[in-house]
C-alpha cells in the first residue's frame, strides 16, 4: 500500500515538470502556405467581376488549402492574345483561363490547353448538351467548355407582318421552308413598293449560323443550299439603300427602329434591345426551331480551359468541378443571366407572361445551353449555394 502511495505522490510531483517541458515547446501548427491557383479571365463586365469575386470566396471556403489569384484581362482579342503569348514566354501563365472563341481556338490549336476528355467523361451523359461540348473539341480532344453562349436567332416584327397580311412564322423544319417564307415576303414587298425593308442583315450573317442549324450536314447539296439562302437574305437587304450598321449599336439598327420585318441577330442583342425599350416585347417574336439536332457555331461565347503547363492540374479540375456543378450554374443564371444566353437577359423578362416565354424556354432546353428543369422558377427561388461536387469523390 505504501508503495502505491509513494508512486502516486511521485507522479504528482512530476506533473509540474511535465507541464513546463511541454508548454515551452512550440505548438505543432501547419505552417505550409496555401496552394495558389491562378485564373485569368478575358474581358468582363462589372456584374461578372462581382460574380467571380463571390464564386472564388465560395470555392476557397470549400478548399481552405487553396488561395485563388484572379486577374481580368481587358482589350481586343489581339491585345489579349499578345498579352498571353508574352506571359507564356516569360514563364508566367495561369492555371485556368477563360477566353473568347478567338483566343480559345488559338490556344487549343497551339497545343497549350489541357485535354479534358477523361475529365468530361466523368459527367453523366445527359449533363451537357452535345453542342455545348462539341464547340470545344479539336482533333477529337476537348480543350474547353463553353458556358456563356450567344447564337444567332431569327426574329420578326409582329406589327409589320400583320400590316402586310403575312402570318408570323411558326418555325422551320428545313431550309426549303425558310426559303419559301422569305420569298413570299419578297414578292409582297416588291409588288407594293413598300418603303420599309423586309430584312435586316447583321454583321455576322456571313457565318450563316442560324441557316446552318436548319441544314442536314449529310445532304449532298449542303453548301449550295447554304449559299443560296444567304443570297436570298442578302438580296432582301441590299436592294434597299440602307446604311450598314454596327450590330452593337442598337440605336442605329433598322429592325429596332421599325424599318424592317425580319432580322437574324445575336440573341443578346434582341434581349438588350427589349430591355432598352420595353414596348418592343409586344412587337417582336422569336422564331422557334423544331429540329432537336440543330447546331450553332457560337461566334460570341466564352470557354473555360486549363493550361497544360499548370503545376496544379488536380486543383484546376476541382475548380472546373465547382464552376460547372449545378449550384454554380444556377448562381450564374441568377446573377449573370447565364447559362441561358447573355448578361442582359433578366429573370423579370423571362417571367414576363406578355412575351412568348415558351419559345424562349424551347431554345434554352433544346439548343444551346445546359439542361434546364421544368421546375426552373421554383429551383431559383429555393436556390441554396451548396457545393454539390460531382466528380473526383
Amino acid at each position: 500500500m505504501k508503495f502505491y502511495k509513494l508512486f502516486l505522490f511521485s507522479i504528482i510531483l512530476l506533473l509540474p515538470v511535465v507541464f513546463i517541458v511541454f508548454s515551452s515547446k512550440p505548438m505543432d501548427i501547419n505552417t505550409e502556405k496555401p496552394l495558389t491557383l491562378t485564373i485569368w479571365i478575358q474581358e468582363s463586365l462589372t456584374q461578372e467581376e462581382l460574380y467571380f469575386d463571390k464564386a472564388i470566396k465560395r470555392f476557397e471556403s470549400y478548399n481552405p488549402s487553396v488561395n485563388v489569384e484572379l486577374s481580368f484581362i481587358s482589350g481586343s482579342d489581339l491585345k489579349v492574345s499578345n498579352y498571353i503569348n508574352t506571359s507564356l514566354l516569360n514563364q508566367s501563365s495561369p492555371d485556368i483561363i477563360i477566353t473568347s472563341s478567338y483566343n480559345f481556338n488559338k490556344l487549343s490549336t497551339e497545343g497549350l490547353l489541357y485535354n479534358l476528355n477523361n475529365y468530361i467523361k466523368s459527367y453523366e451523359d445527359t449533363y451537357f448538351f452535345d453542342n455545348i461540348l462539341s464547340n470545344g473539341i479539336l482533333n477529337n480532344n476537348l480543350y474547353g467548355v463553353s458556358y456563356d453562349v450567344n447564337p444567332e436567332v431569327l426574329v420578326y416584327r409582329k406589327d409589320f407582318l400583320h400590316s402586310i397580311d403575312i402570318e408570323a412564322p411558326k418555325g422551320f423544319n428545313n431550309i426549303e421552308d425558310l426559303q419559301t417564307y422569305l420569298n413570299s415576303i419578297n414578292e409582297i414587298y416588291a409588288s407594293d413598293n413598300l418603303e420599309k425593308i423586309p430584312f435586316s442583315i447583321p454583321t455576322i450573317i456571313s457565318n450563316g449560323e442560324f441557316i446552318s442549324s436548319l441544314l442536314n450536314t449529310r445532304c449532298s447539296n449542303y453548301n449550295a443550299l447554304l449559299d443560296n439562302t444567304l443570297d436570298i437574305l442578302k438580296d432582301m437587304y441590299t436592294r434597299f439603300d440602307i446604311d450598314y450598321y454596327d450590330y452593337d449599336k442598337t440605336g442605329t439598327h433598322p429592325f429596332f427602329l421599325g424599318k424592317s420585318a425580319l432580322a437574324i441577330e445575336p440573341l443578346s442583342l434582341i434581349y438588350s434591345s427589349i430591355e432598352r425599350d420595353n414596348n418592343l416585347k409586344n412587337k417582336i417574336g422569336i422564331v422557334p426551331i423544331d429540329n432537336f439536332d440543330m447546331k450553332f457555331s457560337y461566334s460570341n461565347n466564352k470557354y473555360i480551359s486549363v493550361l497544360n503547363k499548370s503545376n496544379n492540374i488536380s486543383v484546376s479540375l476541382d475548380f472546373l468541378n465547382f464552376f460547372l456543378n449545378s449550384s454554380e450554374i444556377w448562381q450564374r443564371y441568377r446573377y449573370l443571366n447565364t447559362p441561358i444566353i447573355t448578361n442582359t437577359l433578366t429573370e423579370q423578362f423571362i417571367n414576363d407572361k406578355s412575351f412568348d416565354n415558351a419559345t424562349i424556354l424551347d431554345y434554352v432546353k433544346e439548343s444551346f445551353t445546359y439542361p434546364i428543369s421544368f421546375d426552373i422558377y421554383n429551383e431559383l427561388d429555393n436556390l441554396d449555394s451548396i457545393y454539390d461536387i460531382k466528380l473526383n469523390n
